[in-house]
C-alpha cells in the first residue's frame, strides 16, 4: 500500500515534470499543461494552466487556498508531435489550529 501525500492548505504548491524519450534522454517538449481537479464549496472544479519549460523540465507553482480540504488531481501533458505525460494526486489538509 502506497501512502498518499499530503499538503497543507493554503501552501503554495510546486509541480514539476521532467520528460525523456524512448531511449531515456531528455525531451523538451514545447509547451505543457498541468490540469488540477479539486473541490470548491463542495463542486469538483477542473483548472488548466500552462506549465513553465526549462530543458527536459516542466513546472508550475499553484496557490493552493482557492480549494477545499481535501484530495487534488494532478495530470500534466506535453504539446507537440510527441506527446508525454505524468499524473498524480495528493490530500490538502486543513488545520483548523492554524488561523
Amino acid at each position: 500500500m502506497t501512502a498518499i501525500s499530503q499538503r497543507v492548505k493554503g501552501a503554495t504548491i510546486g509541480f514539476s515534470s521532467t520528460f525523456t524519450d524512448e531511449h531515456g534522454d531528455a525531451y523538451t517538449a514545447p509547451s505543457a499543461t498541468i490540469y488540477l481537479t479539486y473541490n470548491v464549496s463542495g463542486v469538483a472544479t477542473t483548472v488548466s494552466y500552462s506549465m513553465t519549460i526549462s530543458v527536459a523540465t516542466a513546472s508550475y507553482a499553484w496557490a493552493s487556498s482557492v480549494a477545499d480540504a481535501g484530495y487534488v488531481y494532478w495530470f500534466i501533458t506535453t504539446g507537440g508531435s510527441s506527446k508525454a505525460a505524468d499524473q498524480g494526486s495528493f490530500l490538502l489538509v486543513e488545520n483548523t489550529a492554524n488561523p
